[in-house]
C-alpha cells in the first residue's frame, strides 16, 4: 500500500486502509520500540532488585554461619560446656586436627599462638563413643 498523503482526508483514509490490512492479515498490533524498551528496563530493574536482595540475604546468612563456626577459646569452651584448659588438651590430642577442629589466627612467626575452634566440628568429634576415638 503506497499512497501519497496530502490532505487530512487522505490521512484518515490511509489510516483506515492500514487498519483494515492489519485486521485482514491477522497481524498482532505493533508496539513502539520505546514501550518495549521501558518494559524491558522495568523487568530488568525488578530482576536486579530481586537478585540484590537475595545476595544480601545470602551474604548475611554466610556471615552469621561463619561467625558462629569459628570461635575464640573462651566462647568455644562456653558453647561446649568445658574449660579453656580442656580445649588445650583436646587440641593436642590426635582426635582434633589443625584446620578442621582448630586453627591459629596468630601472625606467622608470632611467639604467642592465638587459637580459634570450629565448634560444630568439635561437637562432632566429641559425639563419637570413647572407644572409637583416636588415642595418643
Amino acid at each position: 500500500m503506497t499512497a501519497i498523503v496530502t490532505t487530512a482526508r487522505d490521512l484518515k483514509q490511509f489510516k483506515q486502509e492500514a487498519c483494515m490490512m492489519t485486521k485482514n492479515e491477522h497481524k498482532p498490533p505493533t508496539v513502539s520500540l520505546d514501550e518495549l524498551d521501558r518494559e524491558a528496563i522495568a523487568a530488568l530493574t525488578a530482576a536486579a532488585n530481586q537478585l540484590s536482595q537475595a545476595l544480601a540475604l545470602l551474604t548475611k546468612q554466610l556471615e552469621e554461619k561463619y561467625s558462629e563456626r569459628w570461635m575464640t577459646p573462651d566462647l568455644a569452651a562456653r558453647e561446649l560446656d568445658v574449660t579453656a584448659k580442656v580445649l588445650d588438651y583436646w587440641r593436642e590430642s590426635p582426635e582434633f586436627e589443625h584446620g578442621i577442629h582448630y586453627r591459629s589466627i596468630a601472625k606467622p612467626g608470632a611467639v604467642i599462638q592465638r587459637w580459634q575452634y570450629n565448634v560444630p566440628q568439635c561437637r562432632q568429634a566429641l559425639a563419637k563413643p570413647p572407644e572409637k576415638r583416636k588415642t595418643f
